[in-house]
């Protein structure tokens, strides 16, 4: 092997780990994932506990062991964007933001109206005022420091990385950083909604179309005809509901191929915990192990 080629071979591996590196970190920082959270966040977990928002009319929040066993109710309530960070859960219910200790104790509320929240590293970013016609927040994790990020409508937002990205009115998609500078129109359309980001791609529903572009606003590419909902994205694949059938849920390569629906039932709130994925078909959420997924293939 000459020098050229063992430079070259050390480069790429130093690629691939910077990269694995860059993945690691910015799931630990987050108090749950990007597809989890704009599916309203009823689900998440730890390493040993997976925590979830009852539909029941009494509520709840629940933990149980990723074995099934030890069901356990922690607090009352309708919570919703639930992250777990350190010690604490953070989340809406009755559409305040809230932070309370992962054995159900020292709940505190950090503010009146909050939508889309999600907790990175020290800081939680949010929206208030409404689900679709709101400004965006960013505060430290303990209340303090509360700053306002924008002054035009954000109707949906992703933290990623060191930026945010965000829908207006649902029909232009907008790149800030951290701080709400370096404002930067990506897209603009009749639809844009339902964000989901993994790595350097962005996944949407655009003009009632499965699209995805790299989260610097090029590669603009149609995956599928679907009108997606509740988009949510595993390894390989992407998950949807897809509005323009019966709602029920799909799943297609990153690339658009290999579509195959799932179910034939209403499936929505798609929420995905380690390999398992979790959906609501109206009346009960649904559980299904990712590995043993049968499917219809076109």
């Amino acid at each position: 092997m000459t020098k050229k080629t063992m430079l070259v071979l050390l480069i790429l591996i130093l690629f691939v780990n910077l990269n694995a590196a860059y993945a690691i970190d910015e799931d630990f920082e987050r108090g749950n994932s990007v597809g989890n959270i704009n599916n309203w966040g009823y689900y998440a977990s730890t390493d040993d506990w997976i925590y979830y928002s009852s539909f029941s009319q009494a509520g709840g929040l629940y933990k149980i062991k990723k074995d099934g066993s030890e069901k356990t109710k922690i607090i009352d309530g309708h919570p919703a964007y639930i992250n777990i960070k350190d010690e604490y859960f953070y989340y809406s219910d009755g559409w305040k933001l809230t932070r309370v200790k992962l054995d159900g104790s020292d709940k505190q509320v950090l503010a009146n109206s909050a939508f889309h929240v999600n907790v990175k590293g020290e800081y939680i970013y949010y929206t208030n005022n409404g689900y679709q016609d709101g400004f965006i927040f960013k505060m430290k994790t303990d209340g303090s420091e509360k700053k306002q990020l924008n002054n035009d409508h954000a109707s949906q937002i992703v933290v990623s990385g060191d930026s945010i990205y965000y829908t207006s009115y649902y029909n232009k998609l907008i790149k800030v950083d951290l701080e709400g500078q370096s404002k930067k129109k990506l897209l603009t359309g009749k639809q844009i909604n339902d964000l989901n980001i993994d790595g350097d791609w962005m996944y949407f529903n655009f003009n009632q179309k499965l699209y995805k572009m790299k989260i610097d606003g090029t590669e603009l590419t149609k995956l599928s005809d679907d009108n997606p909902k509740f988009i949510n994205v595993n390894g390989d694949w992407i998950y949807y509901s897809d509005v323009s059938k019966k709602q029920n849920l799909v799943r297609v390569k990153k690339d658009g191929t290999n579509r195959a629906e799932i179910n034939q039932i209403k499936s929505w709130y798609i929420s995905i915990v380690d390999n398992y994925l979790f959906f609501h078909d109206l009346s009960k959420m649904v559980k299904l192990d990712i590995n043993k997924i049968e499917t219809n293939n076109e």
